[in-house]
């Protein structure tokens, strides 16, 4: 597809004979390079409106004067199968995302837990129900003692999964962070609060979690410390 743009782009500005044509393609290419560029720093395509408006610039920028030629019947083939694969990828995505959402909407625990093991059986690359089932099990982690230390390690494996997943989460470091300190883990939980930090030093979520880990270990200074940098002044 690139290979398609950038082909089109240079026939029309080299065999394009309307200046108004020209110039229409030169800016749609900037505003393809802006967005390209900003995706290095935000996640600005995921937004719908503005990946149609990337779609839409890609498209002027690179429609040449004799689009025909600019693939081989091989080439389009080869596109036309990629591009099959990736729309069910992406609806099988979308399946997945739908029965998080029903999981996450059951009132029963135990429900809760089997649709979630389902999915994740399903759709293992999904890190946000690793991490619902991690709160789960860290929700029913109460009362008889054995049970709570089962259902602790359920919980620690389930954040440790998500965090593999997506090692660039804070919030998910966190959650494995609190998991560990209860699981008996503190060093496992302080390198994991560590990392939550420097991932996301000022995202408020994350710093109140430091503050109360420190607290739990007596650390007034670094309470101090976290409290100052995560809470809005």
């Amino acid at each position: 597809m690139v290979v398609a743009g950038v082909r089109g782009f240079r026939q029309r500005a080299q065999e394009g004979r309307d200046p108004f044509r020209k110039g229409m393609a030169v800016g749609a290419l900037s505003g393809v390079v802006a967005l390209f560029l900003h995706s290095f720093l935000d996640f600005n395509l995921r937004g719908s409106a503005n990946a149609l408006v990337f779609c839409a610039l890609a498209g002027l920028a690179s429609a040449a004067r004799t689009p025909d030629h600019l693939l081989s019947r091989r080439s389009t083939t080869g596109l036309a199968l990629f591009l099959t694969l990736a729309g069910l990828a992406a609806t099988w995505r979308t399946i997945g995302a739908a029965e998080l959402e029903r999981a996450a909407t059951a009132k029963s625990p135990d429900v809760k837990l089997d649709r979630l093991g389902g999915l994740v059986r399903q759709h293992p690359y999904l890190s946000e129900a690793w991490l619902e089932r991690g709160i789960t099990w860290w929700g029913l982690a109460r009362g008889n003692p054995v049970l709570v230390r089962l259902r602790f390690q359920h919980a620690v494996a389930d954040f440790e999964m998500c965090v593999r997943l997506r090692p660039s989460w804070s919030d998910a470091w966190a959650n494995l962070g609190w998991m560990r300190f209860l699981a008996g883990d503190t060093g496992g939980a302080r390198e994991a609060f560590d990392r939550a930090g420097e991932l996301d030093p000022t995202r408020m979520s994350v710093g109140l979690a430091r503050a109360d880990f420190f607290a739990a270990l007596g650390e007034s200074d670094r309470v101090v410390q976290e409290a100052a940098t995560s809470l809005p002044i």
